[in-house]
């Protein structure tokens, strides 16, 4: 019976490693790109070939259209794209400008006309796709805003931070200090996504969990640098079945990546004591500022 129990134990850490592998691809940083490929009639057109290049890194998937006419790209970075479709008996389609976005699934349909496969057809497509592929509700924090508007210090309310984080409550359903908050000075650490627990929300760094056993989803005392975080996404209803561990949401964050062009940030924080107003606590107690 001893071979039986090794021969059992060998299959349960095989499919372990299974469901840990398919859980590591499923929980991607990047975001996919779907749709179906047509003609001027409706019809599907099969064997195309789709090529998509980034915009500012140069990198490129290629996918054929199966039988239906459909394609899909998944696990791709963040970032702009242009998708070229070339078919034989049709114009080469291009379109511009295309932008993939994380943990969300856009979806680009494509009509191809008849003509000669020398000649293109560009269309511009400077926003992001219908999300048609997947059930999910969510919203996504942009570069731009992460880069762009104010972070508080001390939002945390353990220590002076920038936590990029905090954007977190400029999405529906999220609830913090001042509603149904316990204490109104722990900002981000008493976030709530859709009537949710404190720290029960999930927080995924570049596809990884960052759940901690001691303090949940206390995303912010290992986070990397604002400038390191490119954009992120708030799932909070109706959440895909390859996550889990939530009462909640979940906070999908990824981290930028290098293009075609040296690029860097510079930014000081420096705080003046002499120009700050005193605390509640020194003016309570009658202390004056040293």
């Amino acid at each position: 019976m001893g071979w039986l129990r090794s021969a059992r134990g060998r299959l349960a850490v095989g499919i372990l490693i299974a469901v840990s592998a398919t859980m590591v691809v499923a929980q991607s940083d990047g975001g996919a790109l779907a749709g179906t490929i047509v003609d001027a009639s409706g019809a599907v057109v099969p064997n195309a070939t789709i090529t998509v290049t980034g915009t500012q890194t140069g990198t490129v998937y290629n996918v054929t259209s199966n039988s239906t006419g459909g394609y899909r790209i998944p696990d791709m970075k963040v970032g702009a794209y242009n998708v070229k479709v070339n078919a034989t008996g049709f114009k080469a389609s291009e379109s511009t400008g295309v932008v993939i976005q994380v943990n969300t699934v856009s979806s680009l349909n494509i009509t191809m006309q008849v003509g000669s496969t020398q000649d293109t057809v560009t269309i511009v497509a400077d926003a992001p796709g219908l999300q048609t592929e997947s059930a999910d509700i969510g919203t996504v924090v942009s570069t731009k805003q992460i880069r762009d508007l104010p972070i508080a210090l001390n939002s945390t309310g353990q220590s002076f931070l920038r936590s990029a984080e905090t954007f977190v409550f400029l999405t529906p359903g999220t609830a913090g200090p001042g509603t149904n908050s316990d204490s109104s000075h722990s900002g981000i650490f008493e976030s709530k996504l859709a009537g949710g627990q404190n720290f029960a929300t999930e927080v995924i760094l570049d596809g990884i969990s960052s759940q901690r056993a001691d303090s949940g989803s206390a995303f912010d005392q290992t986070a990397p640098s604002v400038e390191a975080l490119n954009e992120f996404k708030v799932v909070n209803s109706t959440i895909p079945a390859e996550f889990g561990r939530t009462s909640g949401g979940i906070e999908s964050f990824t981290t930028k990546s290098g293009n075609n062009l040296f690029h860097g940030t510079v930014f000081e924080l420096y705080r003046n004591d002499k120009l700050d107003a005193n605390s509640w606590i020194n003016n309570f107690n009658n202390t004056p500022i040293l």
